[in-house]
């Protein structure tokens, strides 16, 4: 039993990715990202939420706009 609990971790350790590979290669050159905003174009939308709002939509509504 106990060979089998330490073979099962050493799976998933193996199989665990390293950080390395989601870290990015290299910083970008401006055109690069010139080229990415031009393709992607003018991101819109927000998360804020403001403290006076008891709840999501409070601030949307007429009497509280």
């Amino acid at each position: 039993m106990r060979w089998m609990t330490l073979f099962c971790l050493a799976g998933l350790i193996a199989g665990c990715p390293t950080q390395t590979d989601t870290m990015p290669t290299a910083q970008w050159t401006v055109e690069q990202a010139q080229d990415w905003a031009q393709a992607h174009g003018w991101l819109v939308g927000c998360n804020f939420s403001p403290s006076t709002a008891i709840n999501q939509l409070e601030m949307w509504q007429a009497d509280s706009f």
